[in-house]
Parts: C-alpha cells; structure tokens; sequence
C-alpha cells in the first residue's frame, strides 16, 4: 500500500504531539513494508515569489516533500489561509508521482483545505485526524484573541478579531497604508475581500471534512463539538492518541523527595506553563522539583515572561529539548506529568 501524511509541519524544523504521531505512524507502516510519503509545509520567511517551492528531504529515510510558501504575500491572505491554491497545485503535483492508495492528513492547516479537495476530485481516499480545532477556529485552540474559551465560530463574523490579531487581516491602519487615493482604495478592497473570505471559511471547510472518507476524533467531547457543527456523528470514529512508550521503564512505588513534576511541550500561552510557575509562587514550602522541557525561543514575548518569573525559584529547572527517542527515559525519571492547559487539549 502507498500512504501520503499530510501534515501541518514536521521534523527536523519542528517537534510537537501532532509530529510525533506522524513520525510513528510512518515509521510502522514503512516498517510493514508500505511506501511512505510525508507532505508538509514551511512559512517562508522571504516575500519573494520566485523563492517558494518545495524542498525534498527525507527523515527517518522517508521522504517528505516540504512545501516553501508565505501566507502574508498572497493573492487573499484571508482566503489562502483555509483554501490554498498554489499549496494545493504543489501538493497535487508530489501525490501525482507517488500515486497514493489512501491519504491520511493528520493536520490540514497551513497545507489548507484545498488540498483536501484536490485529493477528493483525484479519487483518491482521504483519512482526516482532527488533531485541533482548526476547522472550526483558524487560531486551531478555541481561543480567542484574549485568551477567552470559545465555544465555536456561531457567526463568522466573531473570527475576525480573531484573525485581525493573530494575522492581520480585516484590519485597516491609515498610518500604515498612507492617505493617497490610490492606497486608501487599496486598503478599501482587502479589507472588503478579507471581509467576504473570512465569512466563507466555515462553510468551505466543513464541506471538504464532509466529503473526505473517514473523520477520526481525539475525544468525545471533540466529537461532540463538530457533531453541533453539522459533521454527521456517525462520520467521525473517536480514536485518542496513544504515547510512544519505547523506553519506558516501571516508575518506583512511592515518589522520592522532591516530588519531580514535568511539563512536556510547546512554551506557547495556550499550554498554560505560567499556571504551573505562579503555583509554586503561591506554595513556597512545597517540596517539588518542577522540570520544564520545551524549546527556548529567544525574543519570545511569553518565554521571556516564564523565564522573569521563574529566575528565583531554585525548584525551577529549564531542561530544554530532548530527542523524541528519550521521551521514556524522561518520564521514567517523572513521578507526576502536568498539563495545565488553557484549551481543549
């Protein structure tokens, strides 16, 4: 059998749950003797055209087709967000060579929707994991702008604070754009387009879900909410993910002293590292040692936050990345594991 992944980003440039999952999935089937390919996607940094493409890798010696493109100099940055012509036609052109058998895109976003519906109108099977919420909320968490919970997109017009803060779009600044007839009718049009394309993105979306063969889901709640939103309940399998437990060794009975908590993931808001931080604030005298593994971005606004507010706490240890093979021995030496996320998670 030939399989494609699909994939919102992948190793070496990024190591995450969703990756992670990827990166198993592919090796075992690579491993019982099916041709892998691994599509995915990069934000290039560069505004010009000529530079985007796509970038042949392999990993793990599989292949992965990484396709260079950058949203902000697109035709309609708010429409290519969710139904990317020229990603999908990069796309199309890579699962042309590798004739696949099936299509599992385990995270749309970024690669857009459209690549979805290139794959239907070729006839080939297209298994979607809902990793996130990202066909419902084009920030992917469920969280508003503020950081507020959200219930889902009741009118779309509630995504466009959303979308202005977090890309720009539907968003006019006279100081930026300048006063001169010729920008102010420039600004007048994208803002307009910006207007119609994020009011089109739900329905699109849940369209090309709809029309792909098989829906699986994390959660029953996550079931529950696209269910609302008008995906048939008997479309969508839940299948949580499961942990990659090579190296995990058997933890002693009772904790040592200090209990050892960690925190594993991204150092973004939405997983909540700063819940965990203020805590220990509020317990001086509690007897842990609170181990936080993710990458350190210099310049990051809330790393840097994290790092101020941790600088005096000695139970605090920064512990970095490690490779995705040492995840057991890292919770073998974990007695609880934290997640104090502010999403869905």
């Amino acid at each position: 059998m030939r399989v494609a992944y699909l994939v919102h980003q992948y190793f070496p440039r990024h190591v995450g749950g969703t990756e992670i999952y990827v990166r198993g999935l592919a090796r075992r089937a690579r491993a019982r003797g099916h041709d892998v390919l691994i599509i995915t996607y990069h934000e290039s940094p560069s505004p010009d055209v000529s530079g985007f493409g796509i970038c042949h890798t392999r990993v793990d010696d599989i292949p992965v087709a990484e396709i260079h493109y950058n949203l902000s100099v697109a035709p309609r940055p708010a429409r290519y967000e969710y139904d990317n012509p020229w990603v999908a036609d990069r796309a199309e052109e890579e699962l042309d060579r590798f004739t696949p058998d099936v299509v599992h895109a385990a995270h749309a976003m970024k690669l857009s929707g459209a690549v979805l519906e290139r794959c239907q109108q070729r006839g080939w099977p297209v298994l979607v994991t809902l990793s996130d919420y990202w066909f419902l909320c084009p920030r992917h968490t469920l969280l508003k702008w503020n950081d507020d919970l959200c219930q889902g997109p009741k009118d779309p017009r509630y995504c466009r604070r959303c979308l202005t803060e977090t890309h720009g779009f539907a968003s006019f600044d006279i100081a930026r754009e300048g006063w001169s007839p010729r920008a102010l009718t420039r600004s007048i049009i994208r803002l307009a387009h910006d207007s119609q394309d994020i009011g089109h993105r739900q329905d699109y979306l849940l369209r090309v879900l709809n029309d792909c063969q098989q829906i699986v889901a994390l959660s029953d709640f996550m079931k529950s909410l696209m269910t609302a939103y008008g995906v048939p309940a008997d479309r969508i399998e839940v299948l949580p993910h499961g942990p990659e437990l090579e190296g995990v060794t058997v933890n002693r009975a009772e904790p040592a002293r200090p209990v050892s908590v960690a925190f594993i993931g991204s150092l973004s808001t939405h997983k909540g590292v700063h819940l965990l931080i203020e805590a220990l604030k509020r317990r001086p005298d509690l007897d842990v040692r609170l181990k936080l593994y993710g990458a350190i971005r210099k310049g990051d606004a809330y790393v840097d936050r994290l790092l101020a507010d941790s600088r005096n706490d000695p139970r605090i240890h920064w512990m970095g990345t490690f490779p995705v093979e040492s995840l057991g021995q890292v919770l073998s030496g974990t007695d609880l594991l934290a997640l104090p996320a502010l999403w869905y998670e």
